[in-house]
């Protein structure tokens, strides 16, 4: 996955995104156990399962892999960054690796 800073000249501002090929054209949603050892991404459509849905909307997100602990909602991994060329520039990007990821999990 890349960290990606971007400067949008449009609005003057910088914004970070996390950016993982394998998202495709979806938001996935980035979970990490409070102790930040471990980490769940959940595609959109693992919401329709009912018992997901109601976790994350109560905040009550429970770690895949230690069931002790509850998930913080990191932010979203994106396929690309999704602005209009030219609309911006990269500041900086870095790779980086996730350990302990479970996926779309209960």
């Amino acid at each position: 996955m890349d960290l990606a800073e971007i400067y949008d000249r449009t609005s003057q501002t910088v914004h970070v995104f996390h950016v993982w090929p394998y998202a495709g054209d979806q938001k996935i949603d980035w979970w990490a156990s409070d102790d930040g050892q471990h980490h769940a991404i959940y595609r959109q459509e693992a919401y329709y399962d009912d018992q997901l849905r109601e976790r994350r909307n109560r905040g009550n997100m429970i770690c895949p892999q230690n069931k002790q602990q509850r998930l913080v909602f990191i932010g979203y991994i994106v396929g690309h960054i999704d602005m209009a060329p030219g609309t911006y520039f990269e500041v900086l990007r870095n790779r980086f690796s996730l350990t302990n990821v479970a996926e779309d999990e209960k």
